[in-house]
């Protein structure tokens, strides 16, 4: 069910219902689609009786709905340390950080993801 079609579906998809931020770097986006397709799959959303187009949209708008402000701050606060991280990648010698600042937002990147992870 991994397929790229479906990963891309789900990925403009999930764009529209600002599940997955329409400035993300593509790589990313891609990884967010694939998590989200795997999460669709164990789900109770994918189902032989319905276009895949109709589910993964169903999918989405619970998933949507479910999240809540702390959730949305999380989520946003991890795609904004990821861009920050991937820029600093890129520019940290030219800027003057050092191999600590980016460990330093490695370590919240995954704070962050592990408290979205075990949200509920």
């Amino acid at each position: 069910m991994n397929s790229q079609y479906n990963v891309f579906l789900m990925i403009e998809l999930a764009k529209e219902k600002g599940i997955i931020d329409k400035e993300l770097e593509y790589d990313l986006m891609w990884e967010q689609g694939c998590g989200l397709i795997k999460e669709f799959t164990d789900s109770k959303f994918d189902r032989i009786t319905c276009d895949l187009y109709d589910c993964i949209s169903e999918f989405l708008r619970y998933k949507a709905e479910i999240k809540s402000p702390t959730q949305k701050r999380l989520i946003g606060e991890l795609t904004e340390c990821t861009k920050l991280l991937v820029w600093g990648l890129e520019n940290a010698t030219d800027r003057g950080y050092d191999a600590t600042d980016i460990q330093d937002r490695i370590n919240r990147l995954s704070e962050l993801n592990t408290q979205i992870r075990n949200f509920k």
